[in-house]
């Protein structure tokens, strides 16, 4: 996942402190203290969907994710599941 996205958007999962000489490029951040949010605790916990946070949407396997998509990717079950 690109740090930069999940910096970005109402509610950022990860707050970003910029150091001297810091740069963002396309592939990530660098040389920039990262901290975990509150936002970013909830989604890491499961308790909250990182879709409702405002991320953006991208497409997967020919479909388009957002937050209006019904269904999310279960890791651990590794199979899809309801949004609700």
């Amino acid at each position: 996942m690109n740090s930069a996205r999940i910096a970005a958007g109402r509610g950022p999962l990860i707050a970003l402190d910029a150091r001297p000489g810091w740069r963002r490029s396309r592939d990530g951040i660098h040389a920039a203290h990262v901290a975990l949010t509150d936002a970013g605790a909830a989604v890491q916990a499961g308790a909250a969907d990182r879709m409702a946070f405002g991320a953006p949407g991208r497409w997967i396997g020919g479909m388009r994710v957002d937050a209006t998509c019904p269904w999310r990717w279960d890791r651990d079950a590794g199979r899809v599941v309801s949004a609700q």
